[in-house]
């Protein structure tokens, strides 16, 4: 009853505003509109067309790659937008079909969550039943949450690697998953304890190039 409970709670009001609202998440990886939006800010956008004024997003396409982008509306004429950083002087010239609407809501900081993929209604669901394991139950992710920051710092590409040094993280997660493991040694197993190594596994993982570690093993 209990774990029923918690999922309705926490997971069934996040998928419900996901699936009926048609909206999109983007991170903030750069500091082109500070301090309005703030580097790590993750934006809710809506497929609305913005007016001048107003904070948008359109789709970049370079060298290959395919990139959001977060800007001021500084005009608007026949088929094209008008875009400029708040902290930039150029303006770009975006074709109408490519602007994916008006930024409704701009969350400091949670970015980084989501890029982690901390923010996943999934992570929740598994947050949750660990959060109902006895507490003299021993954790037995440490060597998943140390293993995989260091597939993390051998082949980033995403997620938190995408916005951070890999070394720098790399000695960020490797420290994180020891202090973890010898507390455990020294206090005795947790529940929180369990968690948190399995919030440290899902960010290294959302970190890691996929396709990259799938080219290394010879299956692309």
């Amino acid at each position: 009853m209990r774990g029923a409970l918690v999922f309705l709670l926490l997971v069934v009001p996040v998928a419900y505003i996901v699936v009926q609202q048609p909206i999109s998440l983007h991170v903030v990886v750069s500091g082109s509109m500070e301090p309005y939006v703030s580097r790590g800010s993750l934006v809710v956008v809506e497929p609305s067309p913005p007016t001048l004024g107003d904070v948008g997003a359109y789709r970049l396409e370079l060298g290959g790659g395919s990139y959001v982008i977060v800007h001021r509306v500084v005009g608007v004429g026949d088929g094209f937008y008008a875009f400029r950083g708040d902290a930039g002087e150029g303006v770009e010239h975006v074709p109408a079909d490519r602007v994916l609407g008006r930024v409704a809501l701009s969350i400091p900081y949670v970015g980084y969550l989501y890029m982690a993929g901390l923010a996943n209604p999934l992570l929740l669901v598994m947050l949750a039943l660990a959060a109902l394991l006895p507490n003299n139950k021993p954790s037995t992710l440490f060597p998943l949450s140390f293993a995989s920051g260091l597939l993390a710092f051998a082949s980033p590409g995403r997620g938190l690697t995408a916005v951070i040094d890999p070394l720098l993280y790399l000695l960020y997660s490797s420290a994180l998953s020891t202090t973890l493991y010898l507390y455990e040694r020294r206090e005795g197993p947790h529940w929180l304890i369990y968690t948190s190594h399995l919030m440290l596994t899902v960010a290294n993982l959302f970190s890691v190039d996929v396709s990259g570690v799938a080219s290394w093993l010879g299956f692309s």
